[in-house]
């Protein structure tokens, strides 16, 4: 942990996050149009989708690259066909990405820590998900199903868990 993380009081904890590591996970980067695999969505920019059951956790948050979080076999099976017929190239990444769900204590928990980044209106303006950089870290901020969540790379879990941590957001 740096200094500055170090000497800074926390805030009173009026948040929680919960992490974890989805598996299996891919990233898809498309040289042209999204695959059908990827749901009707797919082409609309910052879209997070999540399958029936709950998997198949569908990110676009930047020009031609999607995220998908807890594959089923079926996805990954049309995926790699869609990468055998030149669509696009399909990247499997579990354990490259940490998802850290935010949600309040009590319904009256301030300011999401998030904000202290930039305003959650602005973070995700017209969007479900956006690429950017929250506390230094490359991450994906994501809003689903009334929660927000911190989509961050394993390298940068503890920074972006401490940044959290002085902002009343602990696990």
């Amino acid at each position: 942990m740096n200094e500055y993380l170090q000497s800074t009081p926390l805030a009173p904890a009026c948040w929680r996050t919960v992490t974890t590591s989805p598996a299996p996970c891919y990233e898809w980067t498309a040289h042209d149009a999204p695959p059908a695999a990827l749901g009707p969505e797919a082409c609309r920019a910052g879209c997070a989708t999540r399958g029936p059951e709950g998997a198949d956790i569908v990110l676009h948050p930047a020009p031609d690259r999607w995220l998908v979080a807890e594959a089923s076999a079926a996805i990954v099976t049309d995926l790699r066909a869609a990468e055998r017929e030149g669509l696009g190239v399909l990247t499997e990444v579990t354990g490259k990405w940490r998802r850290i769900r935010i949600t309040p204590l009590t319904p009256d928990a301030g300011p999401h820590p998030l904000s202290a980044a930039m305003p959650l209106e602005l973070m995700l303006a017209g969007r479900e998900c956006a690429a950017l950089w929250v506390y230094d870290c490359p991450a994906v901020v994501v809003r689903c199903a009334g929660e927000v969540e911190l989509w961050v790379e394993a390298s940068y879990e503890a920074s972006a868990v401490s940044m959290l941590a002085t902002l009343g957001a602990t696990g």
